[in-house]
């Protein structure tokens, strides 16, 4: 469908017809407003965990990307509606790769952790949160 060879290009015992994702009701669509935010990513697929996690009350938004290569993100909320990274200040630089993205709290000791998962053992992450 995304490359817009459905149904053609389909063989037919492979289609699903167009009635299976049709809604009860109609679903509005969403802008993208990423770029406007200071969101605007483009990384392959991977996580992202929406928390407060340096304690001012807004919630910021922790990313991963499945490429080797691609960094973990850190975007702080200004409170303003928009997002400022800061990624580096955080002290996330290096740490790169990760399809899976989880959080809870891992040790027990009430703070936010979270886990970086590549699929690699050898190069999973937990990141563990600090006292402010």
């Amino acid at each position: 469908m995304r490359l817009g060879q459905y149904p053609d290009q389909v063989p037919t015992r492979l289609r699903i017809p167009p009635s299976a994702f049709a809604s009860e009701y109609p679903l509005p669509r969403f802008p993208n407003i990423a770029t406007e935010v200071g969101l605007a990513v483009e990384d392959p697929s991977g996580g992202s965990v929406p928390e407060d996690f340096d304690g001012d009350g807004q919630l910021g938004v922790m990313y991963s990307a499945m490429g080797l290569a691609s960094p973990l993100r850190y975007f702080r909320n200004t409170g303003t509606g928009k997002f400022a990274e800061e990624t580096e200040a955080a002290g996330l630089t290096g740490l790169t790769g990760g399809l899976n993205l989880v959080s809870g709290d891992n040790d027990n000791d009430g703070r936010l952790d979270l886990y970086l998962g590549t699929g690699d053992p050898e190069f999973t992450t937990l990141v563990q949160s600090h006292p402010p």
